[in-house]
């Protein structure tokens, strides 16, 4: 049982990380607010590539969807690469990490970045891959730009042996912020469903 636990808070956590945001459309609501999507949009909308980054953008003072796209960008990579250092640096030290897990496997659990770092380098020590799907990507920046507000519904497996040995569906929420002139994650929250 802990090693099904282990694999869901692993594939839960990698949040955004395993799939490439391709498009990005940009919406503009009737009362002007702006938020990006991956799936087109009512109206006029302009569609945006990004590039992937290897480290933080700095001496950032607003947020727009090119630095958020670019962090998740950054996030993928270092999931990829399956290097946990990497991807927390994309964390404020403090940030707030809950994963909402159903009743039987543990319930809402808060953790601290180092017990994330620790989850992933376990979890990803487990030999197999996992696969995600990310649907309705969705960032929204906050009217002072100062923070950005990301949410997806992600699917993800995880195969051995050519096996879909576990397959679950999340809602994901990141809070992205500016700390010291760079984007970084202040808040992850994930609502598992198997």
């Amino acid at each position: 049982m802990k090693v099904i636990y282990l694999l869901i808070a692993v594939m839960s956590l990698t949040i955004f990380s395993t799939k490439t945001l391709a498009t990005i459309y940009k919406c503009k609501s009737p009362s002007g607010k702006i938020a990006y999507s991956d799936k087109p949009c009512k109206g006029e909308t302009q569609s945006v590539k990004s590039e992937v980054s290897k480290g933080h953008e700095s001496n950032i003072e607003f947020l727009n969807k090119r630095i958020v796209e670019r962090l998740l960008r950054n996030l993928e990579a270092a999931s990829k690469a399956r290097n946990a250092n990497r991807l927390i640096s994309y964390f404020t030290p403090d940030a707030d990490i809950t994963l909402d897990l159903p009743a039987n496997l543990g319930g809402k659990q808060k953790m601290s970045v180092s017990k994330y770092k620790e989850t992933l380098v376990l979890g990803w020590s487990v030999p197999g891959n996992i696969s995600a799907k990310m649907e309705d990507v969705v960032i929204t920046l906050s009217e002072d730009k100062k923070s950005a507000y990301v949410t997806a519904t992600v699917v993800e497996s995880l195969e051995m042996d050519s096996n879909v040995i576990m397959s679950t569906r999340a809602t994901e929420q990141l809070t992205v912020v500016i700390k010291n002139g760079v984007s970084l994650i202040d808040k992850m929250y994930v609502k598992l469903e198997l």
